[in-house]
Parts: structure tokens; sequence; C-alpha cells
């Protein structure tokens, strides 16, 4: 009687499905990630075209051109005399601007010596004095600057006067010059003919001249 009803419950069938159960609730944000690695650089871009030509200038109508030369030191040391217990030697150096040949027979060569060694920032014309100079010891002396327009070149000169022998104060010299040239056309002639322009103040040249 056991075994009749244990085979008969094992043919019985399957009951029918249940019905779909509701959807779940989404689950909550997982943590971030860790930050990938930085991807490599992409290749150089190709060079961009040309750009076209600029515009020509404006032509220049200048008559008058300034030339500056930094610390210079003069050439050609040679001693001069001995008098009077002083030592004497004598420098110098020539300078010839592009344009020089062609104005300074008939136009205007202006000449400023400046010297490095000063504290001041003045423009001598034509002459200048330099720092007097005293060496414990060996002696003392003076420098003496000097410029002159000849037909080829400007030529400046250097003097020194010392009482004891030695041209090395000469030689260790610095100064900067700046030669202005003004062609006889130029209406900035006429005002330093006349007066009208002091030629001694090179900031006032440089204004009377600038866009001549």
């Amino acid at each position: 009687m056991i075994v009749t009803a244990a085979m008969m419950a094992s043919c019985g069938k399957d009951g029918l499905t249940g019905p779909q159960g509701n959807r779940g609730d989404t689950g909550a944000q997982g943590p971030q990630g860790s930050k990938g690695d930085k991807g490599d650089k992409g290749d150089k871009g190709d060079t961009g075209d040309t750009g076209a030509p600029g515009a020509p200038g404006t032509p220049g109508t200048g008559s008058a051109w300034s030339y500056t030369y930094s610390n210079q030191a003069l050439e050609n040391i040679r001693f001069d005399n001995l008098a009077d217990g002083l030592y004497r030697f004598s420098a110098s150096k020539n300078y010839t601007p592009d344009r020089y040949l062609a104005i300074a027979n008939s136009g205007v060569v202006l000449v400023y010596i400046k010297d490095r060694l000063a504290a001041n920032d003045i423009w001598n014309l034509s002459t200048m004095k330099g720092l007097p100079f005293m060496t414990d010891g060996i002696g003392s002396g003076n420098i003496e600057y000097s410029s002159a327009a000849g037909r080829d070149a400007v030529q400046v000169k250097g003097l020194l006067t010392a009482d004891f022998d030695s041209d090395q104060y000469l030689r260790n010299y610095r100064v900067d010059i700046k030669i202005v040239l003004i062609e006889a056309t130029s209406g900035v002639v006429g005002l330093i003919r006349n007066g009208s322009l002091n030629v001694k103040d090179l900031q006032a040249v440089e204004r009377a001249t600038k866009g001549n």
C-alpha cells in the first residue's frame, strides 16, 4: 500500500506557473572607479601657410641721420712730449658713417662725446674733459677729448697729461660717440645758422631733426 501511493505521486503533473512578480527597485549607484591613465600626446599639426606680405611702408623723407658708437677706446697711442715735468700721450680714432661723404662738404656735421665713467648722462659737443685721476704712490693726471670733421672722416682725439710715465689711463678710458649728419637742404640748417637752435643741446637737435 505504501509503494503504490509513492508511484502515484511521482506520476502527477506540475502545477500552473504563478503570475510574474513586480520589478525590483534600482540598486544604489556604486562608487566611482579610479581615474584612467593619461593618453599619449597627439602628433604635431602641420605648419600653417605663410601669410600674405604686408603693405609696403611709406617712403622716408629724412634729411638728418644720427650714428652712435658705444664704449669706444681710442687707438694709435703715442708719447708726445715731456715738458714741465708732465708726460703727454695722445690717441685718435676715425669714424665714417655711411652718408658722411655725401653730406660732409655741404651739410652740417655735429659730433657729441659722452663720458662713460661719469655719473651724469651728458653729451658734450665736439670736446670733453674726462675725469681726473690719482693713483696712490704713482701720480695723477687728466684726459681731454676733441673732435674734427674732415673731408673723409670724423676724427676723435684724446690727450692724456700725467705726472708719471704711463699711457694706461688713456688706453682704458671709454667714451660714447654720436655723429649727427644734416643735409644742406634741411630746414634745420637754417635754424643752426641763425642761432635759433642750440647745437650744444643734443636733445634739442634731435627734436628739431625728427621727421626731417
